[in-house]
């Protein structure tokens, strides 16, 4: 079984790596495990373990889906976290266009419903994680770092021009992740 998502990943751009390499610097005093930039993506879907049958049916739906979907311009705008205030889990960028990322998942979806992949119960959220949070020590400290870059300026253009079909395997090294399919838009 193969554990799979779907993402749109984030072309290789110096302005994301000298933000990720400046929030290293500045939330350096806490445990965080930090996404490598050529791992960035948003996820659209994830699956889980998925069986080779089932696979197929994704990759069918994705493939008829995608000729209908437009290259997306979208816009990195914020700086956030999953978790309470006190309990930080991800810090994660947040995204401008989450209307139409939104529109985009909601038709794929359709087309999931049709193979018995039905949505989960959560909210789609938009968002790139840039890093796992461990520990913070100091709650105050990360807070007011987190305030300092809340809001991004300036803003981050990027294009999505195609969807991939993703694995995940997990190990003590981390997450590897590894294309199964490519979708262009």
């Amino acid at each position: 079984m193969q554990k799979l998502f779907l993402a749109a990943r984030l072309a290789n751009n110096p302005t994301i790596e000298a933000y990720l390499a400046e929030y290293q610097r500045q939330f350096g005093f806490a445990k965080m495990r930090w996404i490598e930039p050529q791992h960035l993506h948003i996820t659209l879907k994830f699956f889980g373990p998925t069986d080779n049958i089932t696979a197929q049916k994704i990759i069918d739906v994705i493939t008829e889906t995608s000729r209908k979907l437009e290259p997306m311009d979208l816009t990195i705008t914020k700086l956030n976290i999953f978790g309470s205030k006190h309990a930080a889990k991800v810090l994660w960028w947040g995204i401008n266009e989450e209307a139409l990322l939104t529109t985009t998942v909601q038709h794929l979806q359709t087309g999931f419903n049709t193979i018995g992949l039905y949505a989960d119960r959560q909210n789609f959220v938009p968002h790139i994680s840039l890093a796992r949070i461990i520990d913070v020590k100091t709650q105050s400290f990360f807070q007011k770092q987190l305030s300092k870059y809340h809001l991004l300026e300036p803003i981050i253009p990027f294009n999505i021009s195609s969807l991939l079909l993703m694995e995940s395997k997990i190990s003590r090294q981390g997450v590897a992740y590894s294309e199964i399919a490519r979708f262009q838009l």
